[in-house]
């Protein structure tokens, strides 16, 4: 399953099978991504996708490396966090208890604890 979703820095990123991908360039005809620990640990894994990303035109070579399939949920529960921390002006614990429903229990025991996680909402909060 091809899910998008943002690197901390707000760059495109792709989630494929466990791992995730950041956005080498794109042609007219397709997308091309690129392993995001390509410099860490000289993965040379690519992926083509097609330019509305609901295809993968081709994967190019294989990850040297072992993928987390659950990355994808943490991800996505940061983005979510992120979002619904500048969108509403809560107290960060409400935040929390807002983004912790439907979050399996194995993501919720690998998340920080939730004094990191608000001083991450006051944090991004700050930093708008």
């Amino acid at each position: 399953m091809v899910t998008i979703s943002k690197t901390s820095k707000g760059t495109p990123l792709l989630l494929n099978d466990g791992f995730c991908y950041i956005l080498d360039h794109k042609t007219d005809e397709k997308i091309l991504w690129k392993c995001e620990v390509q410099r860490k640990l000289n993965c040379h894994a690519r992926l083509h996708t097609s330019l509305d990303n609901k295809v993968i035109l081709k994967l190019i070579d294989t990850h040297n490396h072992s993928g987390n399939a659950r990355s994808q949920h943490i991800r996505q529960f940061y983005e979510n966090m992120k979002d619904e921390a500048l969108q509403n002006h809560i107290n960060p614990y409400n935040v929390l208890t807002q983004c912790y429903m439907g979050v399996p229990d194995e993501i919720r025991a690998i998340l920080p604890n939730n004094s990191n996680l608000k001083r991450d909402v006051r944090r991004w909060r700050q930093d708008k």
